[in-house]
């Protein structure tokens, strides 16, 4: 076992000027109405480069660890699938909380939430474990599990997504009053419905 020394002045210094300020800075151009306009106008050109740059940062992150041996640092094969299990399971009981605490929302937003809650920016992420473990080899290794998360995030996304929007609708038909019966008759439906 081995320990991790961190200069945490030198870090958030680092941090401030690499995450804080560049944040800053975009959102004070948001105000400006010309560059609010063409943002707008190019979203969809701003929406591909930005996932041009997440998908070169996980390429160059996975080309190290290829690179790496890993077993001289005492990693094995099952570890990895380990983190896999683990990301899975911190995901999904992230997912339940978030359901099972939003029942004061109405049934679109509580869909929002169940999605919101659970996501994580590979953006931010990165940039904090490379100023944090700046000098260690094993760096790649650390960020994996958050790499990982991404998939199994998705993966969790296509199989809740049909359910999702079964509910949203039920709940349109419902508030709608499309479906027969008095309004306390239509809230005890969704009550029920958003108890599932």
């Amino acid at each position: 076992s081995g320990t991790v020394s961190v200069d945490f002045g030198k870090v958030a210094i680092k941090l401030m000027y690499s995450i804080l300020v560049p944040f800053l800075c975009g959102q004070a151009l948001r105000r400006v109405d010309t560059i609010k306009d063409f943002a707008v106008k190019n979203k969809p050109k701003f929406s591909i480069f930005n996932h041009a740059v997440l998908v070169v940062i996980i390429f160059c992150s996975f080309c190290n660890i290829y690179l790496m041996n890993m077993s001289d640092y005492g990693v094995q094969w099952y570890h990895i699938m380990m983190q896999i299990v683990l990301n899975l399971a911190v995901h999904l009981l992230i997912c339940a909380l978030a359901w099972v605490t939003s029942r004061w929302a109405n049934m679109p937003d509580r869909v929002a939430i169940f999605f919101v809650a659970v996501q994580k920016t590979i953006v931010m992420g990165l940039p904090l474990l490379n100023e944090l473990f700046n000098d260690d080899p094993l760096r790649d290794i650390y960020a994996l599990p958050l790499i990982m998360y991404h998939p199994v995030e998705l993966i969790v996304g296509i199989f809740a997504g049909g359910r999702m929007l079964k509910l949203v609708e039920a709940s349109s038909r419902l508030e709608n009053g499309s479906e027969e019966g008095s309004p306390t008759a239509r809230k005890g439906a969704l009550h029920r419905l958003s108890s599932r």
